[in-house]
């Protein structure tokens, strides 16, 4: 048979063929006929011949006869896994049901019980007692349905090549040796939710948070409704699996902190006690909501019966604020009373495990130390050896050095090397190297900026007496010169005219 299992073993991660928690949400419910013609449709089925019952053997056309398998195990998928229709609950399906739910135009598959029967050899379908058992602490914690889900393909394939022969059995015998009535486990659909309890443990760090009622518990997985039948399915597999603990005495759900199924969850006394205290935390919490509610009531009470003018009515209503606020204010100290003794109680567990942190260290390190290697006088025997074996290598690596150093000169004074002739041809090689060594490039300095000549002093309009007859002496000079010295002596004086004529206005 080629059909493929409708589940997987759990893992704590969903793959891509099995449901996630998202595919177990409430969704409007499908059209059933519509979706089975959709199916034919999308593998080319003739659905009149989907819903005619199977041959009496698959030796007829084992074609047509795995065709068909497949055909419906796709619908119990997309039907009853995916979209949770045509279920008695949550997780159950009822098999004598399950043929009329699936008809379309008012024809039930006739093949349907050999489809149940095909699922429950798989795994797929589980009876509710064997599912219950199966997942009950101590027994297989597989069960037989996945090593089924393995061994069903392998078996037919060697069937088909002739090496293996099932042995005759009621079903194969008989025309009709279907599974007709009783109650059977989607498993898919509970592994599915079983996903949804391991992300939901993974994210519980504290005592206090690892401990649920079970419709608190219901609520934080999304589920709306959990019946009696669907809280043992889906608490015992989970159980089973090392997620969480169920006292069904105080109906408290244990989660496994952490990784789950790492360690085994137990519901102790502590944590019975630690439920009680969060009850009665919850419980003073609505009285508290309560209260807040009815002294918002009351006051709008008192507002009508003062626009009415009402006023003794109105008294009473502030006086029976005043009774609610007084029980609120007690019922606030309780509420906080309540939280800080949780808060102790997982601050404790921290401390406790610091504690045993500490006490897990001390024993490492101190294995360590009882190591007869590091004991007091090993440690000293060690160093004193290492300090020996130090100072031997010195005084071998100084016997060394004076014995190279004899060496090099006796081998120079055989060679007849003298040390100036050394000294002499090392100071050559030093010329020589520093000759090779190009000179560095001059430094060009800047050129000067030049000097801005001085400003010409302008000489006032109306000059003095005394600076006009300079001036007439001056040119008198001038004459005179000129024509003494010829050209040259002309020029000269005029050079000096002009470079003290002002400087002797300035001194004047």
């Amino acid at each position: 048979m080629s059909s493929t299992p409708l589940h997987r073993p759990p893992s704590g991660t969903a793959t891509p063929d099995e449901p996630s928690a998202s595919a177990l949400a409430p969704s409007p419910a499908p059209d059933i006929p519509a979706l089975i013609r959709s199916i034919a449709a999308s593998e080319g089925a003739h659905l009149p011949t989907m819903l005619a019952a199977f041959y009496r053997s698959r030796r007829v056309n084992p074609a047509a006869w795995d065709a068909k398998l497949a055909f419906w195990h796709r619908v119990v998928h997309d039907v009853c896994v995916a979209h949770g229709a045509a279920l008695k609950s949550r997780f159950t399906l009822d098999a004598r049901r399950i043929a009329g739910a699936l008809a379309v135009d008012g024809i039930a598959p006739l093949g349907m019980p050999r489809v149940l029967l095909e699922l429950v050899k798989l795994g797929d379908l589980v009876a509710v007692d064997d599912f219950l058992r199966a997942s009950s602490p101590g027994t297989d914690a597989g069960g037989a349905g996945y090593l089924s889900s393995l061994a069903a393909p392998l078996l037919w394939g060697l069937s088909a090549l002739g090496v293996y022969s099932s042995p005759p059995t009621h079903a194969a015998a008989s025309a009709e040796p279907e599974i007709r009535d009783g109650t059977y486990v989607l498993v898919a659909r509970v592994d599915a939710d079983l996903d949804q309890i391991a992300r939901l443990a993974s994210s519980v760090h504290t005592l206090c948070e690892s401990l649920l009622p079970l419709d608190e518990f219901a609520a934080r997985l999304g589920i709306p409704a959990l019946d009696t039948v669907d809280a043992r399915i889906l608490l015992s597999h989970a159980q089973r699996a090392g997620m969480l603990a169920f006292d069904p005495a105080e109906s408290l759900v244990k989660l496994a902190r952490g990784r789950p199924g790492a360690e085994s969850v137990v519901v102790t006394e502590i944590d019975r006690h630690l439920a009680k205290l969060k009850r009665t935390m919850r419980m003073v919490e609505a009285q508290l909501a309560d209260a807040e509610r009815r002294i918002e009531a009351i006051l709008a009470e008192a507002r009508v019966h003062l626009k009415a003018d009402r006023r003794p009515s109105a008294l009473r209503c502030i006086q029976r604020k005043k009774n609610l606020e007084s029980v609120r204010d007690k019922r606030a100290a309780t509420r906080e009373t309540l939280a800080g003794i949780l808060f102790k109680v997982d601050t404790s567990e921290t401390d406790t495990a610091i504690l045993g942190a500490y006490q897990s260290g001390t024993a490492a390190l101190r294995g360590l130390l009882d190591n007869p290697a590091l004991a007091q006088h090993a440690v000293e025997g060690t160093m004193d050896a290492l300090a020996d074996a130090l100072a031997d290598q010195q005084e071998l690596d100084d016997a060394v050095a004076v014995n190279v150093e004899m060496v090099n000169n006796a081998t120079a004074q055989a060679a007849g090397i003298d040390d100036d002739l050394l000294e002499a041809e090392l100071a050559e090689l030093a010329r020589e190297e520093a000759a090779a060594v190009p000179a560095p490039p001059a430094a060009v300095e800047p050129a000067p900026a030049p000097t801005p000549a001085p400003a010409p002093v302008p000489e006032p309009v109306h000059a003095s007496p005394l600076r006009r007859q300079h001036s007439d002496d001056d040119d008198d000079r001038t004459i005179l010169v000129s024509r003494d010295g010829g050209d040259a002596g002309d020029a000269r004086h005029k050079k000096r005219a002009r470079t003290e004529g002002p400087a002797r206005l300035v001194a004047e």
